[in-house]
């Protein structure tokens, strides 16, 4: 250190003056450097955060629109008229989801109902069930277990007739159920659910 002071004090007036302009210019130079890193970083870091949060809204939107068209292909099969004539019947039809069915036949009709809201990869099953007995069921295995649709009806049967989500995360499933009643005397007839793969949902 004594020798580095010797060495400045022994250094003529121009080179003192231009080392520290040097010096100074050095100074300068790393604190603009560090500001502009700095004001840099603080600039990708909002447009990355928008951008996510950009993404993230439109995944939510469609999401949401998802569970708008589930809901109204509930609406749309609870308010049929084949499905009310046979949630109504004296005979009405039941189903481990194998049997064959004819096509102008009421199960043909209400099977081709419950396609229409299986179309989509989130959907794993859809039944219908009836206060008559009836059973229509749509299934990927036909296992139903009996602890969850019974848990699912009695909260679409507290519902009273809006649409209910039930979360059965042992099972990997999230499920929908409505509570169907009949267009004029608004008297329960049965149950329409659906379970959704909950893996589809967190992707």
């Amino acid at each position: 250190m004594k020798y580095l002071k010797k060495w400045y004090i022994n250094l003529s007036i121009q080179r003192k003056i231009l080392y520290c302009t040097l010096g100074v210019a050095l100074v300068v130079l790393l604190a603009a450097s560090v500001s502009q890193y700095m004001s840099a970083s603080s600039i990708v870091t909002e447009q990355t955060r928008k951008q996510s949060a950009g993404v993230v809204n439109e995944l939510s939107v469609n999401l949401d629109h998802y569970f708008d068209m589930v809901r109204n292909s509930f609406e749309y099969i609870a308010n049929n008229n084949t499905v009310q004539e046979e949630l109504e019947s004296d005979e009405p039809y039941k189903s481990d989801g194998t049997e064959l069915y004819s096509y102008y036949s009421r199960s043909g009709q209400i099977r081709r109902l419950l396609l229409q809201g299986y179309t989509s990869i989130y959907m794993n099953d859809i039944q219908l069930y009836g206060y008559n007995g009836a059973n229509h069921l749509l299934a990927n295995n036909h296992e139903i277990n009996e602890n969850t649709a019974q848990t699912s009806c009695e909260l679409a049967e507290q519902a009273k007739g809006r649409c209910i989500y039930y979360n059965a995360s042992e099972e990997g499933l999230m499920y929908m159920a409505k509570q169907i009643k009949d267009s004029l005397t608004m008297k329960p007839v049965g149950i329409l659910r659906a379970s959704i793969k909950l893996s589809y949902l967190k992707k």
